[in-house]
């Protein structure tokens, strides 16, 4: 029976509740794990590349001759295609590779139980 004065609130389903740090834990440490992934990949093909110009600089400095340098300069033309087309053809494999480990930490178990219901 009602009393005057009285309010009646909806009947509301027990919803379990998302807790949103587990998703978002494991979208920001696949984000780190990428970012660090494809900092060191460029890293290393950096430091490849200002080797390279190293080598081109003693390589100008020790020729002699008037076609030398033309030499020297046509071998580091040479070098830096094959280095460049050579990191193009490792990019899928790097993608790939971090894809998959993208959907492992995403796959990874998020915690235990069923999360709080609201009551």
């Amino acid at each position: 029976m009602r009393h005057h004065g009285e309010v009646l609130a909806p009947a509301l389903p027990n919803l379990p509740v998302m807790t949103p740090s587990e998703p978002v834990e494991a979208a920001t440490r696949t984000a780190c794990q990428l970012t660090s992934e494809l900092t060191r990949e460029t890293a290393r093909f950096l430091s490849l590349r200002l080797q390279r110009y190293a080598d081109l600089e003693l390589r100008l400095a020790r020729s002699s001759g008037p076609m030398a340098p033309m030499d020297v300069f046509m071998d580091f033309s040479h070098q830096t295609m094959l280095d460049y087309t050579r990191e193009l053809e490792r990019l899928p494999f790097l993608w790939s590779r971090m894809s998959e480990d993208a959907l492992l930490a995403m796959d990874a178990p998020r915690g235990t139980g069923r999360p709080p219901a609201i009551e």
